[in-house]
């Protein structure tokens, strides 16, 4: 589990890539349990998710895609 989730406290988790990934922020690898389980979740969702203090159950309250915070808007492409 995400170091920063803590029960009865409604957290967000950003979904990344394995590169990208960093608990403490709430960056979660594409590959993690946390992940796989919140994947195909909706709004109004609960999953469960094994840890290794057992299964947990999360409730999701909003499902949100954003745009990567990449700091340069886009790049040109061309010669």
């Amino acid at each position: 589990m995400p170091e920063h989730l803590h029960p009865n406290r409604d957290d967000t988790v950003t979904i990344v890539g394995i590169d990208e990934a960093d608990t403490t922020q709430g960056y979660v690898s594409w590959i993690s349990p946390v992940a796989r389980a919140l994947l195909r979740a909706r709004e109004g969702d609960t999953v469960s998710v094994a840890t290794p203090a057992g299964i947990e159950e999360l409730e999701v309250l909003e499902v949100a895609y954003l745009p990567l915070a990449t700091g340069g808007g886009r790049a040109a492409a061309g010669g």
